[in-house]
């Protein structure tokens, strides 16, 4: 993951919804600037995404995706320990 930047606060954000996760490194770093900025933050869900099971590089997909969904909630745990935090895995076969 790469350094995040400072940025202002959002005062307002209570609750963060990402829906078609896949641990894309600019989807990563979006998601960690708005946990770091996100003062009041309560909740965050992450729907991951994986698709078919057939394809050659899905077992890395799936491992590149764990790992980075595991870092975002080492970050929301560290910035909002008081945060609910909530990972779904959608699967296309």
């Amino acid at each position: 993951m790469c350094k995040v930047e400072e940025g202002p606060p959002h005062k307002y954000l209570m609750e963060l919804e990402v829906i078609g996760y896949l641990g894309q490194l600019m989807e990563t770093n979006f998601v960690a600037r708005l946990l770091k900025s996100a003062i009041k933050l309560q909740k965050i869900v992450i729907h991951t995404l994986a698709l078919d099971r057939k394809m050659s590089y899905y077992d890395e997909f799936i491992e590149t995706t764990h790992q980075t969904t595991h870092e975002l909630a080492h970050q929301l745990m560290k910035n909002h320990p008081e945060a609910e935090l909530v990972i779904f895995e959608v699967l296309f076969c």
